[in-house]
């Protein structure tokens, strides 16, 4: 550039070099260019893909933030609901003078059970429950369940012809027993039977315990299957009584947490909900 200058100064004699010399400056000057404009759209898709990112992530965690607040909103409301019917029965019972030591039990093991669902609930959701491993008799476990459930005196138990031990969470099990134990007892007909049964089987080339509880159909009908595990679940007939629409969702997470399998039949006037775990 400086002999391009000087030559049209008249300072100096123009030859091929000049020329040239201006030639190679103006490649170099292009190429140099067309690089930093190529640094520059490849810096502007990265700040792009960047941004985009950062507004997925944005958009993820408002989504996510919608969804905890409406199931906190679900069991706020639930909760209300359902501390409102044993409330009023006990208000009732004691502004009528009748108050008795069994109705008290009653209402205070409805609470109770709200209660605890919602925190094994919460637990479960955000991974807080850590299964306690141990041997125990699978019979043993189920016939101390049945003994302590609300209305022991309906329920049969069936136990397996063949004690075997079963490595599982005593808790939970007791969880998944009671919760469709006493489902049973709460929804079905008056004064009659619940059954339940015990036995081996060998599901998928495991050997496994199958627990089958039966009860006859009461007022509250038969539950709509696509729904029955889902969180806050209830069918309309069932909102008459007192329950969480928790005790089906937790039985399933906790079955599944044990690589389990649960299903529901319908027959005639009766429903059974059936569940396998894996003897190890």
């Amino acid at each position: 550039m400086a002999l391009q200058g000087l030559t049209l100064l008249g300072w100096f004699k123009s030859s091929a070099l000049v020329l040239y010399g201006s030639v190679v400056y103006g490649l170099i000057n292009s190429i140099l260019i067309f690089s930093l404009l190529l640094i520059r759209v490849r810096n502007t898709k990265q700040l792009t893909l960047q941004d985009k990112l950062d507004l997925n992530l944005s958009n993820m965690a408002l989504k996510l933030e919608r969804v905890q607040r409406h199931d906190q909103e679900q069991l706020f409301v639930m909760l209300a609901h359902e501390m409102k019917t044993p409330l009023a029965t006990l208000q009732m019972w004691m502004n009528a003078g009748q108050l008795r030591p069994d109705q008290l039990e009653r209402a205070i093991g409805d609470m109770s059970r709200v209660i605890e669902r919602c925190v094994h609930s919460s637990q479960i959701s955000d991974n807080g429950l850590t299964p306690v491993m141990q041997t125990v008799q699978a019979n043993e476990v189920t016939a101390k369940t049945v003994a302590a459930c609300s209305d022991p005196n309906r329920v049969q138990f069936k136990p397996s012809a063949q004690a075997f031990p079963i490595n599982t969470d005593v808790q939970m099990l007791t969880i998944v027993l009671s919760n469709l134990i006493d489902n049973a007892c709460k929804y079905s007909a008056p004064n009659t039977p619940i059954q339940v049964s015990l036995e081996l089987e060998t599901k998928d080339g495991r050997d496994g315990c199958l627990w089958t509880i039966c009860n006859q159909v009461g007022q509250a009908g038969f539950p709509d299957p696509k729904n029955l595990f889902t969180k806050y679940y209830r069918s309309p007939h069932a909102r008459r009584q007192s329950g969480s629409g928790l005790g089906l969702y937790l039985v399933k997470r906790l079955i599944t947490l044990f690589q389990g399998d649960i299903w529901f039949k319908a027959t005639g006037e009766q429903v059974a909900f059936c569940f396998w775990l894996p003897l190890h």
